[in-house]
């Protein structure tokens, strides 16, 4: 994310805010990834609240990819405040796909931590009990509820711990020659 937001000369900035809802606003060939870099930007503190609003009005649009990088923009800017319209879309959007992309979110990608996916599982449990919500809609409500799996850091073994390798220590390494290996 750092990298994308560097590489198209976006600092965390009010000017660069305005940069990106100029390019939403203004040019359409440019709106879908500006959609996503948005929420990016509002990730890293500049003006989250006019970021989620920004999105939340795309997330309403009637072309379809435009409501998808807003779902995704919603993701990454990952606050307590985007997990209401990721809801929201999950429910109600009338695409399959933005659907799906709203569970994967809300479930395991995005910026949202894993204390504010968990505050959405009451409201995710509440949508199942929604006459409205068709049964797609359910089987993605409870795969977005299912526990994420680890992250790869938990699932690799420690030294010594459960058949990890047992390293050496760097006292050790002092024994290599000096121009092979900096200690």
């Amino acid at each position: 994310m750092e990298v994308d937001l560097v590489a198209n000369n976006l600092r965390k900035s009010p000017q660069s805010l305005t940069k990106l809802l100029n390019q939403i606003h203004n040019d359409p060939d440019s709106r879908y990834l500006a959609l996503w870099r948005l929420g990016a930007l509002g990730n890293r503190g500049v003006e989250p609240s006019k970021v989620l609003t920004t999105l939340q009005r795309y997330s309403q649009d009637s072309n379809q990819q435009i409501r998808f990088w807003a779902v995704e923009g919603l993701a990454m800017l990952g606050t307590e405040e985007s997990i209401d319209p990721l809801l929201s879309i999950l429910a109600h959007d009338p695409a399959k796909q933005i659907r799906e992309r709203a569970a994967t979110n809300l479930a395991r990608s995005g910026m949202l931590t894993g204390e504010q996916r968990l505050t959405a599982v009451p409201q995710l449990l509440n949508l199942l009990d929604d006459d409205s919500v068709d049964i797609e809609t359910q089987n993605l409500i409870y795969a977005a509820c299912k526990p994420s799996p680890a992250p790869l850091s938990a699932r690799i073994p420690k030294p010594g711990v459960n058949g990890g390798p047992i390293t050496t220590s760097r006292k050790s390494l002092t024994t290599f020659p000096k121009n092979l290996i900096t200690v």
